[in-house]
Formats: C-alpha cells, sequence, structure tokens
C-alpha cells in the first residue's frame, strides 16, 4: 500500500536563504523570478525581501494590496516607479500603502520615477511623508509639466511653499543659505521627455525637446543644492544655460544636447563636475580646455561629438569616456576660455597649460553648425555608427606617441576610424572594457562596389594589433562601414586558396576579442574556419545586418571553447530586399541541428530578424525555426539551443 509523504521544508532552503537566492534569481528570466514566489509562504517572503525597484500599478484595489503585501513581508525597495500615475489621485492612491508603512518605520527609498504631471502639492507632501530620506527624483514627460507641478517640485527642493513663504522666512532656516525643501536629502532630478516628434529628414535624429523657460527659471532659483541635474532638454539658446550657472554644487550634468556655441557659458560655473553628459551634441569638442576647465571630469558622455586623439590624455582624471570617435583635429588659432565666454584669454588647443590666472583654451565653440542636435547627417540607418567619421592622421601625424588618459576603465568609441587606433599605442598597455564600432570609409577603405581595399585591411589588422594586451573581459568589437553594402574581401576574392577575409580575422583572434560583431560582410567557408580556428578568446559572435554566409561550415564554431552565444542573420533568408519568400539557406537546417548537438558547444544560436520584416515573411520564418526546435526535441535535445530573436531596436 502506497504512503503519503510530507515535506518539511528543508529542501526550499536555497530558495529563502537571503544570500542565496539573489544568486539563483540572477540566472532566470524577469518572469522566471517571479514564479518562485508562487512555490510557497516562505519563497514569496523571501523573494519580496530582495526586491530592489518596485513597480506600482494603478488597477484594481487588489493590486495596491498586492503592493501593500510586498511591504508587509519586507521589501524595502530602492528605487520605487509609478509608471502610470497619470493624475495626482492616482499617485495619491499609489503612494498610500507606502505613507502607510513609512508611518511605522521610515522607509529608506532613495529614487521615485513618476509622471511629471502627476506631481502637485497634496502629492508632494505624501512623497515626503512617504520617503523622507529620498535622494533622486525623476520626472517623465516633463515637457507636459505645467504650473502645479512646478509649485511642487519647488516645495520639495527649496521649502516654498504656494503662499511664496519659505523655511528661512518662518524663521526656521538660515536666511543665507538656500532653504531645505520637505525633501532635504534630495539632490538629483532627473527630467526625462516623451520622444520627440519624428524628424522630416530621412536617416536623421529629432533634436531634443527645447529647455521650456519655466523650467529654466525653477532651477534657477529652487534647484541650488541639487549635486546631480539631468535633463532630456536641449539647450539652444543663452536663456537655457544662464539659469544653470546658479548650480553651482553639480557634480554631474547631462543635457539631451548643448549648441557647441553655449558649451563655454554652460560649463564655465561647473569647474567641479565629475560626470558630464551632452547627448546628441555634435562635433569636435575642445579635449584641452575640457581638461583644464574641469580637471575632477571622470565621466564623459557624447556619443555624438568627437575629441582630439593628440590631446585626450590632458583628461587625466577621466575612467570612463564615450564619445562618436578620437581624432586628429587640427589645432585652432585661438580659444575663448571656460571662464570666460568672450575669450579674452587665448590658448592654442593641445598647447602647453596656461599659466596662473591666464585663460583656459575653449576652442571657439565647436565650428559652424557642428554641434546642432539631430541635424542632417546625424545619424544613420545603420544598428550603431551615427555619423561619419572625421579625418584620420595624416603623413607625420600617426607617430604612435599619443595616449589615452591614465585611469581610463571604460571607452565606447561609437564611430571609430581603424586608422586612427595604432597612433595611440604609447598607451600604457593594460586592459580595458572596449565597446568599439571599428568602421571602414568608403573610398579609403572600402570601394563602391564594397570590395575590402588593401588600405582598409591593412588598417584593420593595424587597429587589431593595438588592442592586443588592452581587451578587458567586457569587450565588444563590432566592424563595419555605416554603409548598407555588402563586404567582400580584397579585390572580391574568396573561396580555398584565396584572400579572403582572413588576415584581419586572425589578427583580431590574437588581440583575444571576447565579442565580435560583423555588420553586413559576405563571409566564405574559410572565412568561417579562421574563426573557428583563431577566434578562441570568442564568447559571443554575432554575424547580422543582412549578411551573407554559408551555412555548412557553421558546424566548426562548436570548436570554439569559450563561445556562449551564437547570432545569425535570418533576414537575408528572405533575400536582400526582405520580401521573397523565406527560405532556408543550403544546408542549414542540418548544420543548425548539428552544431547544437555537438557536446562542445554549451551555448545558444539566435537567428535574428528585424521588427519590420513584412507579417508573411516573418510568419513563414517562425515555421522554419519552429521546425528545427521541433526536430531538436524529437531527438530528446533542449529546443532552447536555438532560437529566433528580433533585433534590438
Amino acid at each position: 500500500m502506497a504512503q503519503a509523504t510530507t515535506h518539511d521544508g528543508r529542501g526550499l532552503a536555497l530558495l529563502t536563504e537571503k544570500d542565496i537566492l539573489p544568486q539563483i534569481l540572477k540566472h532566470l528570466s524577469p518572469s522566471e523570478a517571479r514564479s518562485t514566489r508562487l512555490i510557497c509562504t516562505d519563497t514569496r517572503r523571501a523573494y519580496d525581501r530582495q526586491v530592489k525597484v518596485l513597480h506600482a500599478k494603478c488597477g484594481a484595489v487588489s493590486e495596491l494590496l498586492s503592493v501593500l503585501g510586498f511591504l508587509v513581508r519586507g521589501c524595502r525597495p530602492q528605487v520605487v516607479c509609478l509608471d502610470d500615475a497619470a493624475t495626482s489621485r492616482a499617485g495619491l492612491r499609489l503612494l498610500r500603502p507606502f505613507v502607510e508603512t513609512s508611518g511605522q518605520s521610515p522607509l529608506k527609498c532613495q529614487a521615485l520615477h513618476l509622471p511629471a504631471v502627476a506631481l502637485n502639492e497634496s502629492l508632494a507632501h505624501a512623497v515626503a511623508s512617504a520617503f523622507p530620506a529620498l535622494q533622486q527624483l525623476k520626472l517623465t514627460q516633463a515637457e507636459k509639466a505645467e504650473l502645479p507641478t512646478l509649485e511642487a517640485l519647488k516645495l520639495l527642493l527649496s521649502g516654498t511653499d504656494s503662499a511664496g513663504a519659505s523655511s528661512s522666512e518662518r524663521g526656521d532656516g538660515d536666511a543665507d543659505a538656500p532653504p531645505p525643501g520637505l525633501l532635504p536629502s534630495l539632490t538629483s532630478l532627473h527630467l526625462s521627455t516623451s520622444p520627440p516628434a519624428p524628424s522630416p529628414q530621412p536617416c536623421t535624429s529629432p533634436p531634443p525637446h527645447p529647455l521650456p523657460a519655466a523650467w529654466a527659471q525653477l532651477l534657477r532659483s529652487s534647484a541650488h543644492r541639487l549635486r546631480c541635474l539631468r535633463l532630456a532638454f536641449g539647450l539652444t539658446s543663452d536663456d537655457h544655460v544662464r539659469p544653470l550657472a546658479a548650480l553651482s554644487r553639480l557634480r554631474s550634468l547631462h543635457v539631451g544636447a548643448c549648441e557647441g556655441s553655449l558649451l563655454s557659458p554652460l560649463l564655465a560655473p561647473f569647474t567641479g563636475l565629475t560626470s558630464l553628459g551632452l547627448g546628441s551634441t555634435e562635433g569636435p569638442l575642445p579635449t584641452a580646455a575640457l581638461a583644464a576647465g574641469l580637471p575632477l571630469l571622470a565621466e564623459l558622455l557624447a556619443p555624438s561629438a568627437t575629441l582630439d586623439a593628440r590631446t585626450v590624455h590632458l583628461l587625466a582624471a577621466l575612467t570612463r569616456l564615450e564619445v562618436q570617435a578620437l581624432e586628429a583635429q587640427e589645432a585652432p588659432s585661438t580659444a575663448g576660455s571656460l571662464g570666460s565666454p568672450t575669450g579674452s584669454g587665448t590658448l592654442s588647443e593641445g598647447g602647453a597649460g596656461a599659466g596662473a590666472g591666464g585663460g583656459v583654451g575653449w576652442a571657439g565653440g565647436m565650428g559652424s553648425g557642428s554641434a546642432s542636435a539631430g541635424g542632417a547627417g546625424s545619424s544613420s540607418t545603420e544598428p550603431r555608427p551615427s555619423h561619419s567619421p572625421g579625418p584620420s592622421p595624416g603623413p607625420g601625424q600617426s607617430s604612435g606617441c599619443w595616449q589615452l588618459p591614465p585611469r581610463l576603465a571604460a571607452i565606447t568609441l561609437r564611430y571609430q576610424a581603424a586608422e586612427t587606433l595604432p597612433a595611440l599605442r604609447a598607451s600604457p598597455l593594460r586592459p580595458l572594457d572596449w565597446d568599439l564600432t571599428l568602421t571602414l570609409r568608403r573610398g579609403r577603405s572600402v570601394a563602391d562596389d564594397g570590395r575590402l581595399l588593401p588600405a582598409g585591411e591593412a588598417a584593420l589588422c593595424e587597429a587589431a594589433g593595438f588592442l592586443e594586451g588592452r581587451l578587458g573581459p567586457a569587450s565588444h568589437v563590432y566592424v563595419t562601414t555605416g554603409r548598407h553594402i555588402l563586404v567582400l574581401p580584397v579585390a572580391g576574392e574568396a573561396g580555398p586558396g584565396r584572400r579572403n577575409h582572413g588576415a584581419w580575422l586572425r589578427a583580431l583572434g590574437r588581440a583575444g576579442v571576447p565579442r565580435l560583431t560583423l555588420y553586413r560582410f559576405k563571409l566564405s567557408h574559410v572565412d568561417l574556419a579562421t574563426i573557428a580556428s583563431s577566434l578562441t578568446s570568442l564568447q559571443v559572435l554575432e554575424i547580422c545586418d543582412l549578411a551573407d554566409y554559408p551555412a555548412t561550415p557553421l558546424p566548426l564554431l562548436a570548436t570554439l571553447p569559450r563561445l556562449e552565444r551564437l547570432s545569425l542573420d535570418a533576414d537575408c533568408w528572405a533575400g536582400p530586399e526582405r520580401t521573397d519568400l523565406v527560405r532556408a539557406p543550403f544546408g542549414a537546417p542540418g548544420a543548425l541541428v548539428a552544431l547544437a548537438l555537438d557536446a562542445r558547444f554549451r551555448g545558444v544560436v539566435e537567428l535574428a530578424y528585424s521588427r519590420d520584416l513584412p507579417g508573411e515573411s516573418l510568419a513563414r520564418l517562425e515555421g522554419v525555426v519552429g521546425a528545427l526546435r521541433g526536430e531538436l526535441a524529437a531527438i530528446g535535445a533542449d529546443r532552447e539551443r536555438l532560437q529566433l530573436v528580433a533585433y534590438e531596436a
């Protein structure tokens, strides 16, 4: 007779241990992680206690009870998001559980996200009651804010109530200092905006919303205590920049964009900045002036701008850098001063440091028309690159004596001419985390018909040589032309005994590239064999953007000992125009199944498609991949080894 057994719960110990549960959850998808809450009461409590970001949503009463339940079970979030609080009434309703909990024991939530239109005086008081230690406030859709939002934010920041009386005026503060608001710990403000209207120009990014005058006035009058300010707005006039000068305590400033001529007055007051983000600001940045005017700058994020490769080492405190490219810029003859926008002090860019009391070199803005946010030519339809690169080192310039900043730990170059990198080989040999897009330029590196020129092949080899010993474990290298053209080997040669792409692929292998993405390359059997034998450090390989590759040698990639993810373009299965009937390339079904079954390969294969693939083509593609997954399952293999995924937007 069968005897029923009971579970004493000891087998769930791993899921209820506060130090072990987060280690388990990080290997699960969000939905899988949430499902652990359904196992039993103990796992629900353990899961809720480790939640750091809590999204509270408007809806049925049960959803509010769910929020309260999280808090009762010990959830103490660091970040709370009231994503769909479209009105102040909805916001007050969502905050009620937090106010009740904080009344018993103050919550130590550090950051709150909510729509700007929901913030008014009543909600401001509720926020202060719920999160008395709040340090960061993010207001979404800030371009829609009206007077009640501004008055409420003023109350949080500076202690000025709706009647205009401040704390100091009531006798409970220092009259010489900006009065504290309802949230004295609030030192970080992020104003984000809705996506701007699409640009009428094809293949260009729309400019960000300009900073409204009401926001500028509020920042000038009430935001003196801020240490961090993030504005998704664009700064396009003096009226946008002048009010920000009052925020002299800022250590971090990020803007949606800034006209080049306004950079000097914008940055002059902020000599203590450690983090600067310039959004879609375009054109060359005056490197030496930045170094002299912002000596503590540790993070510079300007993905659409360029820096002078010859003087980038002057940014001595820099630990993180993101720019479009490093270039050999022409040295300006004169320059304005960061502290003197009129340019009374001058210093040649890249020259010796200014003497005491001399002007800091500010490179006369950024060139005519080069810094407009989202102007014509500001982006392309290529997934990563967005601008055409500038000049590369000329004769006598590429001396190899230029250096990267000495403390740099992470660098992103979004559209880097391969020819420039070797000129930085005097940099100390140490690993950095590179997010590097090597760009082959039309005419110099790639012929009009897509053939890689010998100079382009040599540039890739030299750039790869520079990277040897310099690639950190999180590095990712992309290779592209930035154009919708298939890249052929030198002289178009491919096949056994011919040139193929082998020379630069082997060079990347010697560099130890851990992640490699190839945009729109025509690869041969020999090329895939070269990848399999030479790029043994690869953890991720992506062959994408209507690439052309043979399927039959794909099983060779199982020999790559560290390969975790292989992403293959599936758009090409629908033809160059993505309108043909989807057909798996010759040998693809067998090759993909063989690769997935190979015991040496422990990763996954992703077939990637564009989100704008016609519906009929996508349906046929799903059918082809579904059949392959079914074949894997039929022979007892894990069907999840083969996945169909959409390219990231």
